[in-house]
């Protein structure tokens, strides 16, 4: 199991950008890419075969207007990235976990990747 602690990424709303004819990642994406790929380097996170489970808990003080589903995208994007999961399609992503855990404390994004286990225990096996 790798754990992590990331700034918030932008919304997925605010990755990419149409510039002419073009589709180009927007400043405020790069520049978290930036940021976040440094913070996830400094935690030296353990790459985690295929398939994953991801788990991703959004805490602190933070716009309660945002799209909790929003911040999957760039996050997956950032551990295929760094290497830290193989890929981000079905193949290797099997289930994104997303909660919001509201605190006073700084908003910070916790992740946990993991080997994904097929347990049958998703929210439609359980009646």
């Amino acid at each position: 199991m790798t754990r992590l602690e990331l700034p918030l990424p932008p919304s997925a709303n605010q990755l990419w950008r149409v510039v002419g004819s073009r589709v180009v990642k927007s400043s405020a994406y790069r520049s978290w890419l930036e940021i976040a790929g440094f913070e996830l380097l400094r935690q030296r996170p353990v790459a985690v075969p295929s398939p994953v489970a991801v788990s991703l808990v959004l805490r602190g003080r933070v716009y309660l207007g945002r799209d909790l589903d929003n911040f999957a995208k760039p996050v997956l994007d950032l551990l295929r990235h760094h290497e830290v999961i193989a890929g981000d399609n079905l193949t290797h992503v099997r289930r994104v976990q997303l909660d919001f855990a509201a605190c006073e404390c700084e908003p910070v994004l916790m992740v946990a990747v993991g080997p994904w286990e097929d347990d049958g225990e998703g929210l439609f096996e359980r009646g």
